[in-house]
């Protein structure tokens, strides 16, 4: 079975800007920077507990993890030195990732690098429910 895999960095806002965006939102050039800079260490090994608790992942890497459905959806998470979480696979698998870690670090926003919007929460799940549900029969 196969689905569609996207790519999203996740990556701190600053508040002033998580509260005065409306997503899906595109970066544009005269917006002052939105970033709050990246993870602190802390929060970046508070994250990677969090992934490693994420039903069904398995370490792959340090700070590498893959995630295999019994359905066979398939999403691969890597948490970088620099403060920067990487997720790459199944929409469903990669939202349901997201709302674990912003539950533990609420500034954070996705952004898909192919279309350059950024997503929060909320527009994440959208993107998530629009998104095909792969399905394959059964005996």
């Amino acid at each position: 079975m196969t689905t569609a895999t996207r790519t999203f960095t996740f990556l701190k806002l600053r508040a002033s800007v998580l509260d005065s965006w409306i997503f899906p939102r595109e970066l544009e050039e005269s917006d002052p920077c939105p970033f709050a800079g990246p993870l602190t260490r802390e929060q970046v090994r508070s994250l990677e507990k969090w992934v490693a608790l994420f039903p069904f992942a398995q370490r792959v890497g340090h700070r590498a993890f893959r995630v295999y459905t019994p359905a066979g959806e398939r999403a691969d998470v890597r948490l970088t030195s620099d403060g920067q979480i990487w997720a790459s696979g199944a929409m469903r698998l990669v939202y349901g990732l997201f709302v674990q870690l912003h539950e533990v670090c609420p500034e954070l926003v996705a952004e898909e690098p192919e279309s350059g919007l950024f997503f929060d929460r909320a527009a994440l799940e959208v993107e998530a429910r629009l998104t095909p549900v792969p399905w394959r029969l059964t005996a």
